[in-house]
């Protein structure tokens, strides 16, 4: 018999995941040469390493235990694909370097493949791939009502209206722990997203064409449907959730649910797709998940779960900050979470994390009191604050080879921490943070930290304000001059803009001292800056 638990890394508790991990323990003492277990998840959670340290009953001269990754099908592999699908070699050169963790997925490689996709995505610079594919498809499904409900309702009421319902229809299947909705379930879904004044006959066309939504398709289990990917469910589920809290409201699966951090990198994209066309809607959920957290009275999962989401938001609270406050954030406990980009200002006091993943985030305008962490997964880009506490734990990942390595020796810890940006006695030949040539290198690596794949050259765009410091231009002059950028026209906000990628930013982060083409641009960045 081969026992399989797929999503193990989703089974947590409140104290974290001890008590899945000791389940797993006690199964295999149970079941010792009798069949095979397999345990699948994120390679962040589960790994060999982590194995063997969270399960002592394995033994090495009795058990075999083996470790398989799955990997998605590289850029070059995907682009030849999209060329085979009728892609011209102008729209792969233009946008097939927007391909990322999500796109190269099958399902999202198949959207891209469809007629039309290109352009758009090639004009629709400064806006995640993501969240690009889905308006997209939110758009084309607006226009397939037919001709009854086009004579009642505009084009923007059709798309409110199947971008709420697809939002109530995930927030259904979270409020009951399940990714499958009957199509009973959807006729009500429907009667909360169409407008309050709708008559019933339209109403009953779209209830008629609720199970056959593009975004859902046949789950196997008869009359029912599911989300045709689990990055659809995830980022209406984000949206349903950013909009309930800033309405003061949390809902029954934020008190339920346990996110995991698929669930919380998509989060992050939606609030920082929503920030920028209504910044006010980020900052209400910003204001209204610290007031919950503060004042939360039950013993449920939703404070631990407003934690993740307020910690995860802090890159786009920089973006929306002036920096002439510090946020201040705690005390709260939280089992799983993630920063990405460039953390503002902020004090974190009495926060327990279980688990963090901070790879290629500068923390080092966070200062940590009476905090704790257990896990903290890193790589070369990260660097911390002073004040970061030492976890117990660190996965590590190799910038160019992406294996992780597992450390749990303290004083190893404390040593990768301190090189990293938390040791107290500074380098004597470090620039100062204030000086011309510590801010060039800030610059540096705030642009390489961005979350847009395109970076306006326009300074009138919204986010990434950096753009608009004056020592900006001559930062940029040097990435040109070393070849670490890359140039384009498109089109944004109905305009043609100037937008520039930056090429090889997890090597620019890493500052490798054996990479001598890092260190000669950073050679020239001094060199200037004097």
């Amino acid at each position: 018999v081969t026992l399989a638990i797929d999503g193990f890394d989703e089974l947590g508790d409140p104290n974290g995941y001890d008590l899945a991990w000791s389940q797993v323990n006690e199964t295999i003492d149970e079941i010792r040469g009798a069949g095979t277990l397999i345990l699948a998840g994120r390679e962040t959670f589960i790994g060999l390493e982590r194995l063997k340290s969270a399960l002592p009953v394995l033994r090495e001269e009795r058990d075999i235990v083996h470790g398989l990754t799955l990997l998605p099908p590289s850029p070059a592999d995907a682009e030849n694909w999209l060329r085979i699908r009728g892609w011209s070699n102008a729209d792969v050169e233009n946008t097939g370097h927007l391909l990322d963790s999500y796109a190269l997925r099958p399902f999202f490689l198949a959207k891209l493949a469809e007629p039309g996709i290109a352009k758009s995505v090639r004009e629709a610079a400064g806006t995640s791939l993501l969240s690009i594919l889905i308006e997209l498809m939110v758009e084309r499904e607006s226009g397939k009502f037919g001709d009854s409900v086009n004579r009642v309702l505009n084009p923007e009421q059709r798309r409110q209206y199947a971008h709420r319902f697809l939002c109530e229809a995930a927030q259904y299947m979270a409020d009951d722990q399940t990714d499958i909705i009957g199509e009973t379930a959807l006729t009500w879904v429907v009667d909360m997203a169409v407008p309050e004044d709708l008559d019933p006959e339209t109403t009953g066309l779209l209830k008629n064409r609720a199970g056959v939504m593009a975004f859902l398709v046949k789950d196997a289990l008869p009359g029912y449907r599911q989300f045709a990917h689990s990055q659809l469910f995830n980022y209406f589920l984000s949206a349903a959730a950013i909009d309930s809290v800033g309405r003061g409201e949390i809902l029954k699966f934020v008190r339920r649910n346990i996110f995991s951090a698929d669930f919380l990198a998509v989060f992050v994209e939606v609030l920082r797709h929503i920030a920028n066309a209504d910044s006010r809607r980020v900052g209400m959920f910003f204001e209204k998940a610290q007031e919950w957290v503060k004042n939360y009275q039950s013993i449920d999962r939703g404070a631990r779960n407003l934690g993740a989401w307020i910690i995860a938001a802090l890159p786009t609270m920089a973006d929306l900050a002036d920096g002439s406050d510090s946020l201040r954030i705690g005390p709260m406990e939280v089992d799983e979470t993630i920063l990405r980009g460039t953390s503002p200002r902020t004090v974190l006091r009495g926060i327990f994390v279980n688990q963090i993943d901070i790879r290629g985030a500068d923390l080092r305008e966070l200062t940590f009191e009476e905090s704790a962490l257990n896990t903290a997964i890193v790589d070369d880009g990260t660097r911390v604050s002073t004040t970061f506490p030492t976890p117990k734990m660190i996965r590590r990942q190799n910038i160019v080879t992406k294996r992780a390595d597992d450390e749990w020796d303290r004083s190893s810890i404390d040593a990768w921490f301190d090189a990293h940006g938390r040791q107290e006695a500074p380098d004597e030949t470090a620039p100062a943070p204030d000086s011309r040539h510590g801010r060039m290198l800030r610059l540096v690596e705030r642009a390489c930290r961005s979350s847009s794949f395109w970076i306006p050259e326009d300074t009138e765009e919204k986010f990434d304000r950096f753009v608009k410091d004056p020592l900006w231009p001559e930062v940029l002059s040097l990435l040109k001059s070393h070849d670490f950028i890359r140039e384009a026209r498109l089109s944004a906000s109905g305009r043609k803009s100037r937008f520039i990628h930056i090429k090889q930013s997890d090597r620019i982060l890493a500052a490798d001292p054996v990479d001598r083409d890092i260190m000669r641009f950073y050679e020239a960045v001094a060199n200037v800056a004097r």
